[in-house]
Formats: structure tokens, C-alpha cells, sequence
């Protein structure tokens, strides 16, 4: 076998490998729709094992550990995805939420400011943004941001009932209202939209 032909195998197995790990990262991902974690964790770990710098795996790995509570190994994981691909959206986003459940706040809001560099239109980041806002005070921040997440996904119900607080915390009753308005149309039982109601 000469070169050109074993470099054409090379590439064949890199091929099928690539393919195997899509097909096992959607798995991973269906699991981890499911509330399947233990099932999405090996499945990831089978493709880290393979590709341990693969972004999308090392993502999804951070999202399981933060569900599970595990929330160093979820930071860890989702800054090797970042380091991985630094235009990572997703991962910049997950991050955020990850840091606003440890009460970082400065740290929150630089990976929702990125996500949003990255992706101006993800409403995701945008609400994400508005709560680490709220928790750190900035109530008129937080509110522009709910708004800019309900102007690009008016089905959002977070960033309505998380507005609906930030207006409520402001002693602005009226908007408050009209801000749990909104988050009942898209959830009639939403708790905390009957709540600040």
C-alpha cells in the first residue's frame, strides 16, 4: 500500500469516526431532552473519550453536570467548549446560567454580553442577561433586556414573568401588570405570572 493510498484510508476511518460521533451526539441530546441524564453522560463521555476537545460534546457535558447540581464540573466543561470554539454561542449562554446559579454575576454577564456578540438575535442570552441584571440591581437593565428577549421570541415566558419582577421591584405596578398580561397569553397557568398578578 503506498501513501496516497493509506492516507485515503486515513481519511475514510476519520470520516466514518465523525459520522459515529453525530449519530451519538444527537442520542446524547435526545437523552438529555428526556431528563435522561446518566444515559446522555456515557454517551458524551464515549465521543470525549474519542475527541476529548469535540465542542459540542464538551457542551452538552457541561449542560448534564449543571442539571445534575455538579456545578464546578459543568464550568469546567463548558469553558474547554469555549476554549475549544470560541464563537460557541450556546456554550458562552449555558455558561451564564451556570454562573448565575453560583451567584457570579460579573462573570454571568460577560458570557451573555459574548453569546450576544456572537449571536445579536438569541433572546435566550438576552433574558439570561436580564436576570444577572436583576440580581445585581440593575432593574432598568435587566427590563431592557427582558424586552429585547420577548421583541425576538414573544413566546418567551421567562423574560415576561422576569420582567414582570424587575417592574415590580421598580414600584411600577402598571407596567408590572401589563408585563404578567403578557406572560399569562403565552402560559395561562404560568405560576409566576399568577403570582405577580
Amino acid at each position: 500500500m503506498n501513501r496516497a493510498q493509506r492516507r485515503q484510508q486515513e481519511k475514510a476511518a476519520r470520516s466514518r469516526r465523525n459520522s459515529s460521533s453525530a449519530a451519538t451526539l444527537s442520542q446524547a441530546a435526545e437523552h438529555l431532552q428526556r431528563g435522561r441524564l446518566k444515559r446522555a453522560e456515557g454517551l458524551i463521555a464515549r465521543i470525549l473519550k474519542v475527541h476529548p476537545t469535540h465542542p459540542d460534546a464538551l457542551h452538552y457535558q457541561g449542560v448534564v453536570m449543571y442539571q445534575q447540581g455538579r456545578y464546578q464540573e459543568a464550568i469546567k466543561h463548558l469553558a474547554d467548549a469555549i476554549s475549544a470554539a470560541p464563537d460557541y454561542a450556546e456554550a458562552h449562554n449555558s455558561l451564564c446560567i451556570v454562573l448565575l446559579e453560583q451567584r457570579n454575576y460579573v462573570e454571568a454577564i460577560s458570557h451573555a454580553e459574548q453569546a450576544l456578540k456572537i449571536r445579536p438575535n438569541f433572546a435566550g442570552a438576552h433574558a439570561n442577561l436580564g436576570n444577572a441584571y436583576q440580581e445585581q440591581g440593575e432593574l432598568g437593565r435587566a427590563v431592557d433586556s427582558y424586552r429585547a428577549a420577548l421583541a425576538l421570541d414573544s413566546m418567551h415566558r421567562e423574560a415576561a414573568y422576569r420582567m414582570a419582577s424587575a417592574y415590580l421591584a421598580l414600584n411600577d405596578s402598571e407596567q408590572a401588570l401589563a408585563a404578567c398580561a403578557t406572560c399569562l397569553d403565552i402560559d395561562p397557568y404560568c405560576q409566576h405570572g399568577l403570582a405577580y398578578a
